[in-house]
């Protein structure tokens, strides 16, 4: 009778064991995809061999990370964080055993952005084409969504970054009027607000004084009329003084900081004659243009006033 040594017999069996479960094999997917606002996908993974899974980044994880050798098919639920970023990202997924491993990429797309640089555009009466400085990473609209009948788009340039054209019609309304524009993809959107001042004929004038709807000289002017400029409390006065007929006419509270379409009260004293003051009252002036030395504003009776900054 032979005698086979315990340690020969157990490697016998070891071998046997092998033989039987084949060469390790694992049977799993390439890659997975997400949508970037976060959710869960299951995939089947069959490994002849005892196995974990893990996951190369922290917003991806999955469920159950181990299992043992079998045959049979088993499901891996794999869970992604939204992705807040406006960049794609990716995480892998390594399945490993003893002799072999198995990597499958997950893919998580961009948070999809449309923005822009400007929330309000600001423009003076006259026709004229504006920009909107748009940064995205989609392909989106541009819709006019108030002011459809002075406002028309006029195209986009660029890929990531588009910088969105818009025509705006001449304002002969004698008011400040508003619209908007939409730039949108699906759920992604951003708002910008025009605000057009009205036009006036005075507009072209650039010496300070006080003009006429028609852009005519309305009485007071430089060179016509003694004109002085000043600083007091912090605003800007303005004054007119006109030899024939004898008459002063004072304008106070002209802020330095001026936006066009901004609304502001103006204090207008006229002082004629004998008398003294004959007219004194907070008008409300709407800014229609600005330089960087002038500021015209439109008073009631759509007199335009020119002044210095």
């Amino acid at each position: 009778m032979k005698y086979f040594h315990p340690l020969l017999s157990f490697l016998l069996l070891v071998l046997a064991t092998v033989s039987c479960q084949g060469p390790a094999m694992i049977s799993a997917p390439q890659s997975i995809s997400f949508a970037y606002d976060g959710t869960q996908e299951t995939i089947s993974i069959t490994v002849n061999r005892d196995w974990s899974i893990s996951s190369s980044e922290s917003w991806c994880t999955v469920s159950p990370q181990s299992g043992i050798s079998s045959d049979e098919p088993v499901t891996i639920t794999v869970r992604c964080q939204a992705n807040s970023t406006y960049d794609e990202r990716k995480a892998q997924l390594t399945i490993m055993t003893d002799e072999i491993s198995h990597r499958i990429t997950v893919t998580q797309a961009q948070r999809d952005a449309v923005l822009s640089e400007e929330s309000v555009l600001r423009a003076d009466g006259k026709a004229q084409d504006l920009t909107i400085h748009a940064e995205a990473n989609v392909e989106f609209n541009v819709t006019v969504l108030d002011g459809k009948d002075w406002i028309k788009p006029a195209g986009t340039k660029g890929l990531s970054k588009k910088d969105v054209n818009i025509h705006i019609e001449e304002n002969r309304s004698g008011a400040v009027r508003e619209g908007s524009v939409q730039l949108s993809r699906d759920k992604a959107s951003t708002y910008v607000q025009v605000r057009q001042a009205p036009w006036h004929d005075a507009l072209d004038k650039t010496t300070p004084g006080l003009y006429g709807v028609k852009g005519n000289d309305y009485l007071y002017r430089a060179g016509a009329s003694q004109i002085s400029h000043g600083q007091a409390s912090g605003t800007s006065f303005f004054r007119i003084l006109t030899p024939d007929p004898p008459m002063a006419i004072s304008v106070d509270g002209i802020s330095e900081k001026t936006t066009i379409t901004d609304a502001l009260p103006l204090n207008v004293r006229l002082v004629a004659g004998e008398d003294g003051v004959i007219y004194q009252s907070a008008v409300p002036a709407t800014v229609l243009r600005e330089s960087d030395s002038l500021v015209w504003f439109q008073l009631s009776g759509n007199v335009c006033l020119i002044v210095k900054k």
